[in-house]
């Protein structure tokens, strides 16, 4: 079964690397064979996306790319391998897992996990103006894809144990040990496979029907611990939830240590891109750069710990709380400060940041087709952020600037249900004063203040729905705490 990322490419390259790849992975245990099916999968979608550009633009959209990101130890030779997909195909599809395996001994070796995490962290973040301009030259998208997608493909090498594909490199702590999450789906394409291993030729000799194609797919899928896995629609439910999943942690990564790990989407709760919560959604009276003004002006500090908003609803009983809380916490990144935050929907959640140097904020619904949404999420978090660091009234005005509309179609399209919000821990955020060296420091004893940057990701570096783990590409293709406190749930592994 060809997948759409495979469309471009030369089928009698697709059958020979196809065959090529079952002989390498004969008789290799499953995890070992899983790994190089997935890298070739990701080199096919390289490959398909940058065979439909003159290499002499190829070329130029590379390196002018590379050159915005500045992380020289990394980019030329990702840039390299770019290069020798658009020139020697066959080349780069045989080479690819023995590159992967190289540059995870290279940044092993040299300590460079916090550069390697801050350059996935800043070409997720590079990509996503070019989505969400309409008028992007197709060229920079594919590059910008192509990229993030070498990135991330290399990642599944650098787990503590590569092997274990139970799980997923989320962050550092600060003793040097890599922090892994439970990877919510980590078989789904072996299913996938051995799935369609054995359907296709059966259907192309007109020798299985439609229930018995569906009824083997749940078989596999229940063998390998899925329940709710019949149809092909199921396979793309389960593919996009999978995708935010890891677009999450994998933008969070140069933020996460044992301090901050609990700010990350909870395994149990993942998002599965529903843009329902938010349809009703609205900010009124109050514009997005003059939320960032009113934030560069913040005269309060979260606690160490963070600070929960919790959400509450007035105006009508029978309204459906889609949002019901955003924790938020606060690290000393790159010389200033960033809000991480995890919004709360019913049974699901969202992870993200926001930049103060500025106004950046990472959500997974900039990926979303439909721009006014995310601007509308972006306005909210902002608002909410705002209303619990600055002394302006934000907080005792809520009701007047956030509520839930009803659909314009609806009779009840007049409604307007006003959002309050509840700070936990109250009275908890601390005055800031400027240091000598002109940054925001929180006022308090010295092992406060210690505290807070223990509980930061600081990094001597920089400042990031096709750059993805080439799994999904195989599918077819409270209280007040007065000192950090360390998450006891997060996952550690030597570096093995």
């Amino acid at each position: 079964m060809i997948s759409e990322l495979q469309k471009n490419l030369d089928p009698v390259m697709i059958e020979k690397y196809q065959k090529w790849i079952d002989r390498k992975t004969k008789n290799k245990p499953t995890p070992i064979s899983a790994m190089m099916y997935r890298t070739q999968a990701s080199a096919f979608s390289i490959i398909s996306e940058v065979s439909k550009i003159p290499f002499d633009k190829l070329k130029a959209s590379i390196y002018f790319y590379c050159q915005s990101i500045q992380a020289l130890e990394f980019t030329q030779k990702y840039e390299a391998q770019l290069e020798l997909a658009a020139t020697h195909p066959e080349q780069f599809i045989e080479g690819l897992h023995k590159f992967f395996n190289l540059m995870a001994r290279y940044v092993k070796e040299n300590d460079l996990y916090d550069a390697f995490f801050e350059l996935v962290a800043i070409c997720e973040r590079m990509r996503l103006p070019v989505i969400g301009d309409r008028n992007s030259d197709p060229i920079t998208m594919s590059v910008a894809d192509s990229y993030q997608n070498l990135l991330l493909q290399n990642l599944e090498y650098m787990r503590p144990n590569k092997f274990d594909l139970s799980v997923v490199v989320c962050g550092k702590s600060t003793t040097g040990e890599l922090l892994t999450l439970p990877d919510i789906y980590p078989t789904i394409d072996e299913v996938y496979r051995e799935w369609t291993s054995i359907t296709d030729p059966l259907i192309d000799k007109g020798k299985l029907t439609k229930t018995q194609h569906y009824q083997m797919l749940a078989d596999i899928a229940l063998a390998h611990g899925y329940h709710d896995l019949r149809t092909e629609q199921d396979i793309e439910r389960i593919h996009n939830i999978d995708n935010l999943y890891n677009h999450h942690h994998t933008a969070m990564l140069p933020y996460i240590n044992e301090y901050t790990y609990d700010i990350l989407v909870n395994p149990e709760h993942p998002y599965d891109g529903s843009i329902t919560p938010f349809l009703g959604l609205r900010v009124r009276g109050i514009e997005a750069d003059e939320l960032v003004s009113i934030l560069n002006k913040r005269t309060l500090a979260l606690p160490v710990n963070g600070m929960q908003v919790d959400f509450s609803y007035g105006g009508e009983k029978n309204v459906k709380k889609m949002m019901t809380s955003c924790f938020m916490r606060e690290v000393i990144h790159n010389d200033h400060v960033t809000m991480l935050y995890k919004l709360s929907l019913n049974e699901m959640e969202l992870c993200g940041y926001y930049d103060t140097a500025d106004g950046f904020l990472y959500s997974v619904l900039q990926e979303a087709k439909d721009r006014v949404l995310f601007q509308r999420i972006r306005l909210f978090l902002m608002y909410v952020y705002a209303s619990a660091v600055t002394e302006v009234g934000l907080l005792e005005s809520a009701e007047e600037h956030l509520f839930i509309a009803a659909p314009e179609d609806s009779p009840y399209r007049n409604v307007k249900v006003p959002i309050r919000l509840e700070l936990h821990p109250k009275g908890a955020c601390q005055k800031l004063m400027p240091d000598a060296d002109g940054l925001l420091e929180r006022l308090g004893p010295a092992d406060d203040r210690q505290a807070m940057h223990q509980a930061s990701a600081t990094y001597p570096f920089f400042f990031g729905f096709k750059g993805l783990r080439a799994k999904i590409h195989s599918l077819g293709n409270l209280k007040t705490f007065d000192v950090a406190v360390p998450n006891p749930e997060y996952g550690m592994g030597q570096n093995n």
